[in-house]
């Protein structure tokens, strides 16, 4: 499926077409299995699939197609046809886009489930229509979805020795080592880590402009959003 996907926030007034449901229950993911491959239901409305949700998350669009994200309780049986099944066991079965898909609707689903209550004063929060929030009614405070940035860098061992003190083997051995460290949730590097960025950067004499960045999709893991 080549179709991009644009996030919004904010439900349409009508859908004409059917659209994309991901709908969970106890982390698991509602599908239809057939022949290796596994489909989420699509249905203008939730009911036509027999199902009372607790709650609706409003995805976005998927080319033409609208998305949305369900928690059904624990002791709602599947409709005909479908199963529950664990995100993780779907990897191969769904293409790239809708796996995707599938673990940014587990954390938003997820996210709003745990933000039902103001961490400040303990009201009842109501999701806001201009953004991906919920705000409390009572002290004004705004609970958006937690991003867990992360920084991925490739260092040399040979050239690091002295930046990061790493253990590195004789010089013969060209050792390439991956350090990958999750950044805390105020986008900072430790002073250790800082330096030894900073002290890479001189030694290789990079500059920005050089630095390729990347940003990974959506890990299928609620409350760890991971952006390299």
């Amino acid at each position: 499926m080549s179709e991009p996907f644009i996030a919004l926030a904010s439900p349409p007034a009508s859908v004409e077409q059917p659209t994309y449901w991901f709908i969970f229950q106890a982390g698991q993911i509602l599908v239809r299995r057939e022949e290796g491959s596994a489909f989420v239901p699509e249905a203008i409305d939730v009911h036509e699939l027999g199902l009372e949700p607790l709650r609706v998350q409003y995805l976005g669009l998927l080319g033409t197609r609208h998305c949305c994200s369900a928690e059904c309780a624990v002791d709602v049986a599947p409709p005909p046809g479908f199963v529950w099944s664990g995100l993780r066991a779907l990897f191969g079965q769904f293409d790239d886009v809708m796996f995707g898909l599938a673990g940014r609707a587990f954390q938003i689903m997820d996210w709003d489930r745990t933000h039902l209550f103001c961490g400040r004063c303990g009201t009842q929060t109501v999701p806001k229509q201009t953004e991906r929030s919920r705000q409390c009614p009572s002290c004004g405070q705004s609970h958006y979805p937690r991003v867990a940035p992360a920084v991925i860098i490739g260092q040399r061992a040979a050239r690091l020795r002295h930046a990061l003190r790493i253990h590195r083997g004789p010089e013969k051995h060209k050792t390439i080592r991956i350090r990958v460290r999750q950044r805390p949730q105020q986008h900072r590097i430790n002073d250790t880590e800082d330096r030894g960025i900073r002290a890479y950067a001189e030694r290789e004499r990079n500059d920005r402009d050089q630095t390729k960045h990347w940003i990974t999709d959506h890990h299928p893991q609620p409350k760890a959003q991971i952006v390299n």
